[in-house]
């Protein structure tokens, strides 16, 4: 019941507002986008719509509370806050909150390193900005569980694309550039 009660109070009408554009976004931008980095449509799409989820939980959630106070502690308090629990409401959150972006960086780019790299520096620009904006709590603790929920995601892509192997839908392939007549 916390899990539920916490959810509702993160997924407010900014939130889901900002999930309805980040899934517009994505079908709008997926397809060019994907052309021009040699990504698959399929997951740079969720890539997008995954990053939408992360910002929205993580800021976008926690507006109406929103207190600019910047304290002299900031980012050093951030590394040394580290929270014990990891079966508490938000601790499931962190875990699962980059998990769609991970799952979609692999799909994209079939790529478990620049995967990784990319959840985890999207891990931590969110603390830092938490840190930075007071929206939330920066902790470190939130960091390592969004890095195992993104790294998660990326396993699970791994494993589909595995199980699927030549079956591979075309969505699911990286793009092929298309050459322009000069």
């Amino acid at each position: 019941m916390e899990a539920l009660r916490y959810a509702q109070a993160v997924f407010t009408l900014p939130t889901w507002v900002f999930l309805l554009m980040s899934v517009i976004g994505a079908f709008l931008v997926a397809e060019p986008l994907a052309r021009r980095l040699r990504l698959s449509v399929l997951g740079t799409g969720i890539a997008i719509v995954g990053l939408g989820l992360a910002i929205a939980v993580t800021l976008i959630g926690r507006l109406p509370g929103l207190d600019l106070v910047w304290t002299s502690g900031g980012i050093g308090e951030c590394l040394n806050r580290f929270s014990a629990s990891w079966f508490a409401a938000e601790a499931l959150l962190n875990l699962a909150m980059l998990s769609v972006l991970g799952f979609g960086c692999y799909l994209a780019s079939h790529r478990v390193t620049a995967s990784a790299l990319v959840v985890a520096g999207t891990g931590l620009c969110l603390e830092i900005l938490q840190a930075i904006s007071g929206l939330g709590t920066c902790e470190s603790g939130d960091l390592v569980r969004n890095i195992i929920g993104g790294l998660a995601g990326i396993g699970l892509g791994w494993v589909l694309l595995k199980l699927l192997g030549a079956r591979t839908p075309a969505i699911m392939k990286p793009a092929e550039q298309k050459i322009q007549p000069s």
